[in-house]
């Protein structure tokens, strides 16, 4: 009964004529109990302007991943999966399948293989990297304007992704369209101990990115370019800059675009 509630709302939201001019859409939920193969016209009704699905995908099997592929309407060729098996949407009928999770080397393989296997014009995009990996066509690593961490000697990359609309709006209300546009609002991105590297990353409306060392874990050492960072203190971050944390050496990317296709 939740999911059939859930469908009537969604199909009559995108029935109303705000959403006509629609471009993205992202809907944190599993998809695939509301978009199964029994409920097609759910896909068909997003408005024509829609280009992106943002969504979280678990399948039982392929034929569940091919059958919300195929019911999307032909307007929509980008997917990004925030969780779930994106391997098994990976298909022509797409030009980009975003992978917005981190994935391990098991998950990583996965992915390429699929890829390699299955495609021949689809794109993979990837957010995260457990290691660094061989240059492939059709395969690339962020988008532009995304800040990352890359290891020196692994090549895994942890990213501090521009946030969407509705995640600045979880942070300061009501965002005006030009203030997401144009990146006037503070960005902030938290990494802890387990993600390698302990800190509080911001950039600022001016574009400029600061690294906070926090009283989070004190036997989680950090310094930069050389320089211990205290707990508590703050110091400004620059492309090319490079931390030490916990005998890891990282370096700040401040725009992955520069890293190009792999």
């Amino acid at each position: 009964m939740k999911s059939a509630a859930a469908a009537d709302g969604l199909r009559a939201a995108f029935a109303d004529p705000s959403m006509q001019l629609l471009a993205e859409l992202q809907l944190p939920l599993d998809v695939t109990k509301l978009f199964s193969t029994k409920r097609p016209e759910l896909l068909t009704a997003l408005p024509p302007t829609c280009r992106r699905l943002t969504l979280e995908a678990f399948f039982r099997g392929a034929s569940d991943a091919a059958g919300l592929v195929g019911a999307l309407p032909p307007t929509v060729r980008v997917l990004s999966v925030v969780k779930g098996r994106a391997e098994r949407l990976l298909d022509d009928r797409l030009t980009e399948v975003e992978v917005c999770y981190a994935v391990d080397e098991a998950g990583l393989e996965k992915l390429v293989a699929a890829l390699d296997a299955t495609t021949m014009t689809v794109r993979l995009r990837l957010s995260w990297l457990p290691r660094a990996l061989p240059p492939h066509p059709r395969i690339t690593v962020g988008r532009p304007g995304d800040a990352a961490l890359v290891a020196r000697d692994s090549g895994r990359l942890i990213p501090l992704p521009r946030p969407s609309l509705r995640e600045l709006q979880r942070v300061h209300g009501l965002v005006p369209i030009h203030a997401h546009l144009g990146r006037t609002l503070p960005e902030r991105h938290r990494l802890e101990p387990w993600d390698g590297v302990a800190g509080l990353f911001t950039r600022d409306g001016d574009g400029q990115w600061t690294l906070k060392r926090e009283q989070r874990d004190p036997r989680h050492q950090v310094s930069l370019n050389g320089a211990p960072l205290a707990p508590r203190t703050s110091a400004p971050l620059r492309d090319g800059d490079r931390l030490l944390a916990n005998d890891v050496e990282w370096t700040f990317v401040e725009d992955v675009a520069r890293l190009g296709a792999l």
